[in-house]
């Protein structure tokens, strides 16, 4: 495949544009975000069927074949695209948007870009011959990269970038990072890792090697809980009043930087004897 094809320039050229909405911080443009997204996502896949020389158009040579055969060509010759219930969810919804009045989330739209990246990533991996990162600036604004999780060495940049358009998934995406760390020192992978982080004993383990003033002198899993706590009404907001929560959300945020700096730190040869005691 290649990254000049028109339909694969036109796919990166509406995900930037979704993104640079996103910037604009106005939430009536949330509808456009989600529009150019499920566009950027069906051209992606339109791109990938003519790479394996399929037709896009249907039977009368008139009408472009949509999302769903596009899928179906592609798992006929053994490509899945594991992102597929998450892109079934974004076209449901855009559908929605093109036939009703309404307006997206912040964090719905966070979420479905959150995804489209890493689905544009895995397939420009797999089946382009230039990796997503290499050209990325040339779609994306500088603030944009950030967004995208790119164009800074601070792993927390994407979660600061973030947290200019809302705070409780700046929360949620912080505590990602944090539990993916913690699974990368235990480790875990994908298929023994557990449903939560904290499910692994060893985690609280972990936390007794830190500074303990880094937990304000607080029992590991008290301290922890706290954080916990703040993610899940970030993940269930919609059953909680996420004003009550203002001033406990940047608080948060930089308990959540600190830990994970702290864990980051731990010498090597202590992580070892925590995984291999158990």
């Amino acid at each position: 495949m290649s990254e000049k094809s028109p339909l694969f320039i036109s796919s990166m050229e509406l995900l930037g544009h979704a993104v640079e909405l996103l910037e604009l911080d106005d939430d009536k443009k949330n509808k456009f975000i989600v529009m150019h997204l499920s566009n950027a996502v069906e051209l992606l896949m339109k791109d990938m069927v003519i790479d394996i020389g399929q037709s896009i158009y249907e039977s009368n040579n008139k009408n472009t074949i949509v999302v769903w055969k596009a899928f179906s060509i592609l798992e006929s010759h053994e490509i899945t695209i594991k992102q597929r219930p998450n892109i079934e969810m974004l076209i449901d919804d855009r559908n929605v948007i093109q036939h009703k009045f309404g307006y997206p989330s912040r964090e719905s739209v966070l979420y479905y870009i959150d995804f489209v990246i890493d689905l544009f990533r895995t397939c420009m991996h797999d089946h382009y011959p230039i990796e997503f990162d290499e050209i990325a600036e040339e779609y994306f604004t500088e603030n944009g990269m950030r967004l995208i999780g790119l164009g800074d060495e601070d792993v927390f940049s994407k979660v600061d970038a973030i947290a200019k358009y809302d705070m409780l998934s700046a929360i949620s995406t912080a505590y990602s990072l944090l539990e993916k760390k913690s699974h990368e020192l235990l480790g875990h992978n994908e298929s023994t890792k557990p449903v939560m982080i904290w499910h692994d004993k060893r985690f609280y383990s972990l936390l007794k090697l830190i500074d303990p003033l880094v937990m304000d002198n607080k029992r590991p899993r008290e301290y922890f809980d706290s954080i916990r706590q703040l993610r899940n009404i970030s993940v269930h907001r919609q059953h909680h009043n996420p004003e009550e929560h203002d001033k406990e959300l940047d608080i948060g945020l930089l308990k959540i930087k600190n830990l994970y700096n702290a864990i980051s730190e731990i010498p090597e040869e202590d992580v070892a004897k925590v995984v291999r005691n158990g």
